[in-house]
């Protein structure tokens, strides 16, 4: 994408600018340009900033606390996909996941997620034959550490 800047007016006052900034998008609109502009222009609130005190800064944390953003996750994920974490780093995400549960809080944030949530029936039976599956798997594994099963090598 290649964006062209350019200098059209210099030394306006505040409505002036505003004024001009609604004929250059009417006009580019007209162009049928591609714009990024939401509105028609001329509502900007120049010079306005919020004050940043450390109560400010304290009041948005906690409200931000929990919450991610989600174009930014999909974004890393696509970035990440078809590419295979090493083992070590999947023993660490491993290690990270068991720690976080062990705090009742995390636990109780992750069952307040799904509490509510509507699973469809094709879902649900998905669900289901996983689960059979990882006790069927849980039972072998345990009679082979026990020695009750030997498990031949495929030929």
């Amino acid at each position: 994408m290649c964006v062209e800047v350019r200098l059209v007016a210099h030394s306006l006052s505040e409505a002036e600018a505003f004024d001009l900034e609604k004929k250059r998008i009417a006009l580019w609109r007209f162009e049928n340009c591609d714009l990024a502009n939401m509105t028609d222009g001329g509502e900007g609130t120049s010079g306005h900033r919020a004050e940043r005190t450390l109560e400010w800064r304290a009041k948005l944390s906690t409200a931000k606390k929990g919450k991610c953003n989600y174009k930014l996750v999909m974004a890393s994920a696509a970035a990440k996909r078809g590419k295979p974490h090493t083992p070590e780093h999947r023993a660490a995400i491993s290690a990270a996941a068991k720690k976080r549960f062990e705090n009742l809080d995390v636990r109780e944030k992750f069952r307040l997620c799904s509490v509510g949530r509507i699973v469809s029936e094709e879902s649900r039976k998905k669900m289901s034959e996983a689960a059979k599956a990882r006790r069927q798997r849980e039972k072998t594994m345990a009679l082979v550490a026990a020695g009750e099963l030997i498990i031949a090598p495929a030929e």
